[in-house]
C-alpha cells in the first residue's frame, strides 16, 4: 500500500515511476505483486527494481528492501497459480568499523545487535575468521543458520560470551582446568567445550550434553555480545564446505542478500581458526581442532598431554584459510 502510494496513477513511464518510488522508500518493505497487475506491467517492475539493486551495490549503499515476489496468472480453471517466486533480501553493511573508536560509531554496533535482538542473522568479525551469528535463545534464528549455511545439524554451534560473568548460562559445570586456561589464553583464540546447561538449545550442541565456549579477544564482537544482552551462538560465515572468511568480502562472497547484516571490521587478526579444546572430561582434555593455539602452550599450562581427536588431525593444514 505504501508502495502504490508512491507511484503516480496515470504514469507514461512506468520504469521512471518505480524508480522514484523504491528510491523514496528508506525502511524494510514487502512487495507482492498482485493478480490484477499484467504480464508487461510485472516484467517492468521487476526490471526496474534489479536496475535498483545493481545501483546499491555498486555505491555500497545499506540495502535495506526485502521484496517477495509472487507472479500470478489465470488458468483456464480461473485459479491463480504462482509461476515464479524470487525472494530478495538485502544485506545491510555496517562498517567499516574502527576498534579504536568503538564509542564513535556505537550506534552502528546498536543496529547490527537490535538486528540479532529481533531474530536476524549477522557476521561479525572475531581474532580469527569471521562468525555467522544469531542469539543463542532463537530458536528459529538458530535454525537459520543451519539453512543458511547448508550445514548438517549434526555439527555443533559454539557460543560466544561477553564476559566470564555469562558462563553459568551455558555451561552447568565450570572445572578448574577452564581457569587455568581462561587466565592464560581468554579473551582470545581458544574454543573450550564443557558440559552444557540444560536450558541451552540442541540446535546449539547438536542433541550432545556438551557446549563450545567462545569468548573472543576482538573488541567489536566482544560489544556486540554486551550490546545484544545474552550469548550468540557463533558459526563461520561462509556455506558449508567453503572457505572460512577472513574478511567482509569474503562474507559477501557466500553469504550477501542471505543474512540481515554485515559487521566491517576489516582483515581478522590471526587469519585463522581458534583451537578447540574439550573439558567435557576435565582430566582428560581432547584436542578437537588445531587452530591459533599451540598444542604444546596449552599442554605446558595443563601439564598433561592432550589426546588429539582423529577429525583434528585430518583437518589439519597448512592453509592460513582453512575449511570449517
Amino acid at each position: 500500500e505504501v508502495f502504490a502510494s508512491l507511484v503516480p496513477k496515470k504514469a507514461d513511464r512506468p520504469s521512471r515511476s518505480y524508480s522514484r518510488a523504491l528510491s523514496k522508500c528508506h525502511f524494510p518493505i514487502i512487495i507482492s505483486l498482485s493478480e490484477s497487475w499484467g504480464v508487461q506491467q510485472s516484467h517492468e517492475f521487476l526490471r526496474t527494481y534489479l536496475f535498483l539493486e545493481n545501483r546499491f551495490k555498486k555505491r555500497k549503499k545499506d540495502h535495506k528492501i526485502v521484496a517477495f515476489f509472487f507472479l500470478m496468472f489465470q488458468n483456464d480453471n480461473n485459479k491463480f497459480v504462482v509461476l515464479k517466486k524470487i525472494d530478495t533480501l538485502y544485506t545491510q553493511y555496517f562498517g567499516p568499523v574502527s576498534r579504536e573508536k568503538l564509542t564513535d560509531i556505537l550506534k552502528v554496533l546498536e543496529q547490527a545487535a537490535h538486528l540479532l535482538k529481533r531474530g536476524d542473522l549477522v557476521a561479525i568479525p572475531t581474532e580469527t575468521v569471521y562468525g555467522l551469528a544469531a542469539s543463542a535463545l532463537d530458536e528459529k534464528a538458530l535454525e537459520r543458520v543451519y539453512t543458511v549455511k547448508g550445514r548438517d545439524k549434526s555439527v555443533a554451534l559454539s557460543v560466544q560470551i561477553s564476559t566470564s560473568q555469562q558462563l553459568p548460562l551455558i555451561a552447568r559445570e565450570v572445572p578448574f582446568e577452564f581457569e587455568k586456561l581462561a587466565s592464560h589464553f581468554l579473551p582470545g583464540p581458544l574454543t573450550i567445550v564443557l558440559k552444557k546447561n540444560r536450558s541451552i538449545s540442541d540446535l546449539i550442541t547438536a542433541g550432545r550434553d556438551t557446549v563450545a565456549v567462545r569468548l573472543s579477544s576482538d573488541k567489536i564482537a566482544e560489544k556486540i555480545v554486551e550490546l545484544v544482552g545474552c550469548p550468540i551462538a557463533l558459526s563461520s560465515a561462509n556455506l558449508s564446505g567453503r572457505l572460512s572468511p577472513t574478511c567482509v568480502e569474503h562474507v559477501l562472497e557466500d553469504l550477501e542478500g542471505k543474512i540481515a547484516g554485515v559487521v566491517d571490521g576489516g582483515e581478522t587478526l590471526f587469519r585463522l581458526e581458534s583451537t578447540i579444546i574439550s573439558l567435557e572430561d576435565p582430566k582428560k582434555p581432547a584436542l578437537l581442532r588445531f587452530g591459533v593455539v599451540d598444542k604444546g602452550a596449552i599442554e605446558e599450562i595443563l601439564k598433561c598431554t592432550l589426546t588429539v581427536d582423529p577429525k583434528a588431525l585430518k583437518n589439519q593444514t597448512s592453509h592460513s584459510r582453512l575449511r570449517f
